[in-house]
């Protein structure tokens, strides 16, 4: 019962510091993360937001609390994209497709908290084929 007890407590410690971590990338702090912080938090391959949601959205079951979690992160994240300057392009462009994804972001974080599967995997998808098109203009991919 006592090792029960001390794991159950250590997993809830662990969940805390975790979602410390993540708050420190956004509003905790008010600090503007950079492209670079946010592009690793949302799109790294193994363990990013995009990739984690991709992961919930092919389960079984979807873990709809660990999903609303993370795309109310995602849209945070997605907000202050657009707060950074354009590392290339016009301004005026990088406004444009930066609001595109944050309402997009944002409409996906709604979807989520409706519970609304289809909905959050369209807009998945959907956010998926915006990263072109702004890496063409902004990052010269």
């Amino acid at each position: 019962m006592r090792k029960t007890w001390i794991l159950a407590t250590a997993a809830a410690a662990g969940l805390l510091l975790a979602n410390l971590g993540a708050d420190r990338l956004g509003a905790a702090d008010d600090k503007v993360p950079t492209i670079e912080e946010i592009m690793q938090k949302v799109n790294k391959r193994k363990g990013g937001l995009h990739a984690d949601l991709g992961d919930a959205l092919k389960a079984a079951k979807t873990d709809w609390d660990t999903v609303k979690t993370n795309t109310k992160q995602y849209a945070t994240l997605a907000e202050f994209l657009g707060k950074n300057d354009p590392p290339k392009g016009a301004k005026a462009s990088w406004d444009k497709l930066t609001k595109t994804y944050a309402d997009d972001a944002k409409a996906l974080n709604a979807a989520a908290e409706k519970m609304d599967k289809t909905a959050v995997a369209n807009l998945h998808k959907k956010l998926s084929g915006e990263c072109m098109g702004c890496h063409k203009v902004h990052k010269g991919m």
